[in-house]
């Protein structure tokens, strides 16, 4: 009995080692990964080929007033 509480509490430290090792991994990669879905999601919603072309037709359209 006391062999098997010695295992399940190495296991556990390892366990816990282990979700320490990846928690401090995994912080860079979701900070990068949230980045790449905000960057996916800024082209979505404007993409450049619609910002370029607005500001050309800004820029082609004459303007009106009198000089």
């Amino acid at each position: 009995m006391l062999d098997f509480l010695m295992s399940s509490a190495t296991i556990t430290y390892h366990f816990h080692f282990f979700c320490i090792i990846l928690s401090t991994v995994d912080i860079p990669l979701a900070a990068l990964g949230w980045n790449i879905f905000l960057i996916f999601l800024s082209l979505l919603f404007f993409p450049p080929w619609f910002i370029s072309r607005r500001c050309r037709t800004e820029h082609d359209i004459p303007a009106t007033g009198s000089t």
